[in-house]
This record gives structure tokens, sequence and C-alpha cells, in this order.
């Protein structure tokens, strides 16, 4: 029977992706591993509880219980590190990049954003100079990165911005260890918009930050994508929301 569980984990384990087993090889060895998370208002979050980075964290660290007997080795050696800034613009992603998140030292930088470039009036090239670098940065580093450049909104002017976005960041020029997601497509695909656009701010209907349904389905995207974690959003929401149960089932 033990040999019998041991080939399903190592079933499982070979369903997950190469950054989850790096990650998963890394804890087993007792070493730390930090995630930082660089973005716009959309993943600092200031006002969505829960938001998509408590979600990610939560469902990371709590996957590796079915490799790892100890809570305490996933726990305290994964490190989560908020670096987003609300209307931050890549130009505050590099600045981030180049001072504070230097002492940090990240072994994986989960990027998502921004059209806030366009808000302040940044040309196109702009961004895709700004985010060359930062993956230069990284991958001088020998680190890992996720990056997700725009999620769709009910706001179509955002869009046309997001659109834009999406295609130049497949242009980009990267390293291997860069793994950029559509999240343009995922969320335009998605089903029911209504469910995850709700904010209102002073009774005006908030078109472009998501409620905390929305977050979830961002972190389900990220787990999805980058990690091969399946994510049942509305189970986890249901469970969430119910008030008393304390390890929401995904």
């Amino acid at each position: 029977m033990g040999y019998e569980k041991e080939v399903i984990k190592l079933e499982i384990l070979f369903m997950k992706s190469p950054l989850y087993n790096k990650i998963l090889q890394n804890l087993k060895e007792g070493k730390e591993y930090r995630i930082a998370f660089v973005g716009d208002s959309i993943t600092s979050a200031e006002s969505v509880f829960p938001n998509w980075r408590s979600v990610f964290e939560y469902i990371l660290k709590f996957s590796f219980e079915e490799y790892i007997d100890d809570w305490r080795i996933f726990e305290w050696n994964l490190k989560f590190f908020n670096y987003s800034l609300d209307c931050g613009t890549t130009k505050e992603f590099l600045k981030s990049l180049k001072t504070s998140l230097g002492e940090v030292n990240p072994d994986l930088y989960l990027i998502m954003g921004t059209s806030n470039n366009f808000n302040e009036g940044f040309e196109i090239d702009v961004y895709v100079r700004n985010m060359e670098e930062i993956f230069k940065i990284i991958e001088n580093k020998k680190k890992d990165c996720i990056y997700v450049p725009s999620i769709y909104s009910k706001d179509e002017r955002k869009n046309n911005e997001y659109l834009t976005l999406t295609k130049e960041a497949f242009s980009l020029e990267k390293p291997e260890s860069v793994q950029i997601i559509n999240g343009y497509e995922i969320f335009k695909n998605y089903d029911d918009m209504d469910r995850v656009y709700t904010l209102e701010d002073k009774g005006v209907l908030d078109l472009e930050h998501p409620n905390s349904f929305g977050h979830l389905c961002i972190a389900k995207m990220f787990l999805e994508e980058a990690f091969a974690i399946k994510v049942n959003e509305n189970l986890f929401f249901e469970e969430m929301s119910k008030g008393d149960v304390k390890w929401p089932s995904w």
C-alpha cells in the first residue's frame, strides 16, 4: 500500500511544472525560496480582501503538503514579498529591481502590468525597453520570472491598451527563465465578467479592478499556467465565504 501511494505521488508530481518541481527540490533541501510580487494597483490590491497574492500564497504553500510531511518546511521557508505600487509603471518596476528588491534577492518574480505607462504618456518603446531590461536583470541573477502583461476588463478603452501591451509582450526579447502568460485572453474567455467587476467607488462601478472573486481568478491563472496546480475557484470562493471553513479547498 505504501508503494502504491508513492507511485501516485510521483504521478501527480510528474503532472506539475518544472518550476513547481524546482521549488519543491529547494524546500526538500532545507533552503528558503523567495517570491516577489511586482505590479500596479491590481497586484498591490490595497482594498481587496482576500486579494490574489494571499490566495496564491495559501494554495502554493499547502500544495506541497502532498510531498512534504513537515508543514513547517513549506510554511516557514516559502517567503513572499510585495513590491507593487498603486499607479506604478514599468519605470517603477525597473527601479525596484535595481534597488530595494536587490536586498530581498527573490528566486522568482511574479510581475503583472501595466497600462499605467499610457497614463503617464510613455510611448510603447519605453515599455519595451523597461521590460527587456527587467528580464535581463533577472537573467543575470539566474532567477525565474512569470509575467502577465494584462488581464481583460469591462472598460473597452482600457482593453485596447491591454491588448497593445499583450501583443508587445509576446514580442519582447526574453530568456527561457521568463514565462509570459496571456492574461488578456484568459480573462476575455471567462464566461461571467459581471461576477468579476462589481466594485464601486463613490457609487461608480469600477470597470478595471476585479473584486475578491476576480482576484481568486488571477491566482488561479498564475497557479494553473505556471505551476500546473488545478484550482476550482467556485469551490474555494464558496468555502471561503461561509466564514467557518479554516482551510478552504481548491
